[in-house]
């Protein structure tokens, strides 16, 4: 029977367990014997590594003593390497090619022969033989001293350790442990051993939108706090109040049911058992992660130098400026480590740390999600009839994206399955990724009534009082979840996203504003005009004899304050869904105002931004907070169908997208090819040579993205890092091309000779549209130099 693929992904996890793996498998090894191939031209003298003026020697030179000592006799066992092959000596001989077993026997190649040691001298004991390093060297003859320049240069760039002797052992002094060292002294050593920057990046930025250790630990004990709250309330209403006694009772004692806990049925226990085995869960792993949170803490104000009382206030164009400084202060990796882990640490590349691969490394999965929803790959339609053509997503289904797609693509660290990019798996990986669905389908039909009573009471008990209190607020509108995706860009961070996005809000809302219906405004301006004037009346009386009209019933059991809540309420949603008189009717000013801030314009809308139809689909974006809500009850329900019967038909786009829009970065990793910034060539490298005239195939519409996204995604970037890196001021396009002002002309008297010609000198500002261009170019250099991005 063949192995399935998820045993294929386990191998390769098991060869990946191994952090020194996680890079060589992604073809980032770096190849560290040909990292000095610049001294290569420099031909030291072979004695020079045997004197005992050099006690220091680097992991990737220290067998070269033995070599140097083999190489002064003729033994059998040199005639017998030389007959395996015309392997070079670096290759054959450096002890980073080995594989390492785990265990403490020495490779081959730093073994030391009998017959060298019949010919060097009195023999020693068993024990030292085992090591070459515990091996005296003969003294040696002095080396020319240009060679000893070299290698006192070589000494300083590399990792040096130095020799130990057999004859006189020294004794072994205890180094101070980093339990022992100053917070700073952890700090930094918290950072030169980091082995996984996407992980250390991540952890960094959460640190940043949590606003310090002390906002974070609040925020996370007010949110077990709040569960509680929830399941503790709602077990009272249910279990503990005996609702046929509340019309004949008058206090509290009398409705609630005594040791109500001990009569409960089994499943209301068996939930609240479950409940407390995850608080404690919960909070165990709250309490553990409070030593992370206190390193991170130490790591901004030690290395970064910001306070905690400035983490609300910083932002993070400024943290990533301090982490280049930090690159460049502190370049180093760990010393002491094996050499496999030293392949993946040297692979990180602290070296090119800059603004750009941070965005990567944070956003490594959210760039393929981007993509997904951009080129269209995923088919989220209901199958149910007269909705075929609606698309339901919502917080459940991206839950159910991630763990279908994400996890099943991406590896543990954070690195791609090398499985996903091989073209003879395509067929296993996509009826696998279809496996998935439907398992995770049959999950929500069984966790569906959960998720859905908890919904409910969370979204009852938050927005029941803002309601009562303001009816007007049923029609407050808000983006979407499928409308943020869209809007995203690449390596936007989320709170960069959230921030663009939520000044276009009063534009949005202006813009649906100016298409009310007339017949709609007419009739609620007559519901408004009746319930305003009943209330009025109603409240008139109350204020003239309160003690007798308030208790006074219009219909039987309906009191005056009965009917003055009722029709108060209908007064303001109907008031609500009349325009002010003073409004101003400009559909295609207020829409351009949006797309400024959402880089979001299809191409159906262009010309057309006044029309009802353009209308219509940007109402399907931006809808009301009451009906996304009843959308997202409504697909804990439908969620398993689109599981079941719409996504498995896009298993093999989703497979092939992703073998075909990955590339590989040295020192990054495999990343989405459309999250790849070209700052030389001012524009994105993603898509391949030709992709600019998409129009003129279908290979090039393919490979590139929709709606302006790559555009839109490098220009973002840029206005986020490059035009001012510590405050990020926001635009996408150049100052002075957006809003260029022109100011008024000053009009010539009526002497003048000629008024056309003071016309043209008087308007200040002017400028063609072959000068725009040239400015706009000039500004682009300009801004990416500045931010070393050339």
């Amino acid at each position: 029977m063949a192995p399935s693929i998820y045993e294929d992904l386990r191998a390769g996890d098991h060869g990946m367990s191994d952090p020194g793996d996680i890079e060589e498998r992604a073809a980032m090894a770096i190849d560290e014997e040909n990292l000095s191939a610049r001294y290569q031209d420099y031909e030291l003298h072979e004695d020079l590594f045997d004197g005992h003026e050099s006690r220091m020697t680097t992991e990737s030179t220290a067998f070269l003593a033995q070599q140097a000592k083999k190489k002064s006799h003729k033994s059998s066992g040199r005639d017998r390497r030389s007959k395996g092959g015309t392997k070079a000596k670096w290759l054959s001989r450096s002890p980073r090619m080995l594989d390492d077993d785990g265990d403490d026997d020495v490779p081959a190649s730093l073994l030391i022969e009998e017959e060298e040691e019949g010919a060097g001298g009195p023999s020693r004991p068993a024990a030292h033989q085992q090591s070459p390093r515990h091996v005296r060297v003969a003294p040696v003859v002095d080396a020319p001293q240009n060679a000893q320049a070299r290698w006192d240069a070589v000494q300083e760039q590399q990792r040096l350790h130095e020799d130990i002797e057999t004859t006189r052992p020294r004794a072994a002094v205890p180094k101070p442990g980093v339990f022992s060292a100053s917070r700073k002294e952890r700090a930094m050593w918290m950072w030169i051993n980091v082995t996984n920057l996407d992980r250390f990046m991540g952890e960094i930025y959460a640190y940043y939108r949590g606003a310090g250790i002390w906002p974070i630990c609040l925020d996370r004990l007010l949110n077990l706090l709040r569960i509680v709250f929830v399941a503790t309330f709602t077990t009272f209403l249910t279990q503990c109040v005996d609702y046929s006694k509340i019309r004949h009772s008058t206090s509290m004692s009398q409705i609630v049911v005594p040791q109500c806990t001990k009569n409960m049925s089994g499943m209301p226990n068996f939930a609240i058992w479950l409940l407390v085995l995850y608080i404690i869960y919960q909070s165990i792993l709250d309490i553990v992660d409070i030593t992370r949170l206190r390193r991170m803490q130490d790591f901004y104000l030690y290395l970064l130098e910001i306070p905690e009382s400035d983490m609300q206030t910083i932002s993070w164009q400024e943290i990533v400026a301090r982490l280049m400084n930090l690159r460049d202060s502190n370049p180093i990796l760990a010393d002491k480590v094996s050499p496999a882990l030293r392949h993946f640490m040297g692979t990180q590349s602290k070296q090119r740390l800059d603004a750009h691969d941070i965005a990567n490394r944070l956003m490594r999965k959210e760039n393929y999600l981007i993509a997904l929803f951009n080129k269209e790959i995923l088919d989220l339609t209901l199958p149910i009839p007269f909705f075929r053509n609606r698309q339901l997503f919502s917080r459940t289904i991206q839950w159910n994206l991630n763990f279908c797609i994400l996890d099943f693509i991406f590896t543990p660290e954070g690195q791609i399955q090398q499985l996903v990019l091989k073209d003879s798996k395509r067929r296993q990986l996509s009826d696998a990724l279809r496996s998935r669905f439907l398992f995770a389908g049959l999950m929500n039909i069984i966790c569906a009534p959960v998720i859905v009573l908890y919904t409910l009471i969370v979204y009852f008990f938050q927005y029941f009082n803002e309601y009562h209190k303001n009816p007007a607020a049923l029609g407050s509108r808000q983006y979407t979840p499928l409308a943020e995706w869209k809007f995203r860009e690449f390596n936007e961070l989320p709170h960069l996203f959230d921030n663009r996005v939520n000044m276009s809000y009063p534009f949005a809302s202006r813009y649906v504003e100016q298409f009310p219906k007339i017949m709609t405004v007419q009739i609620a301006r007559f519901v408004a005009f009746v319930a305003g004037g009943i209330v009025s009346i109603l409240a008139l009386a109350s204020i003239i004899d309160p003690e007798l009209f308030l208790g006074f019933e219009i219909t039987p059991d309906r009191t005056v304050l009965f009917y003055l809540g009722v029709m108060g309420t209908l007064w303001a949603v109907a008031h609500g869904a009349v325009p002010p008189d003073n409004q101003v009717f400009d559909p295609e000013y207020a829409l351009r105002n949006v797309i400024d801030y959402t880089h979001y314009m299809p191409k159906q809308w262009k010309d057309r931004l006044h029309t009802d139809e353009v209308k219509r689909e940007f109402a399907e974006l931006y809808q009301m907070k009451i009906v996304i809500f009843l959308e997202e009850v409504l697909s804990i329900i439908f969620t398993p169908l689109v599981l079941w019967f719409t996504l498995p038909k896009c298993s093999d786009r989703i497979i092939d997208f992703f073998r075909e829009f990955t590339v590989h970065v040295d020192g990054l990793g495999y990343v989405c090819s459309f999250a790849v910034f070209d700052f030389k060539k001012g524009v994105g490298s993603a898509a391949p040579p030709g992709a600019a005239n998409a129009a003129e195939g279908l290979r090039d519409e393919y490979y590139s993205t929709k709606h302006g996204k790559m555009a839109a995604s490098y220009y973002g970037f840029l206005d986020n890092y490059a035009t001012n890196p510590k405050t990020g001021i926001p635009g996408h396009v150049p100052p002075g091309i957006k809003h260029q002002f022109h100011p008024p002309p000053s009009f010539p008297g009526l002497m003048s000779p000629s008024l056309t010609a003071d016309m043209q000198t008087s308007r200040l500002g002017h400028t063609t549209g072959h000068q725009q261009q040239q400015q706009q170019q000039q500004h682009h250099k300009s801004r990416t130099a500045g931010a070393g991005l050339i």
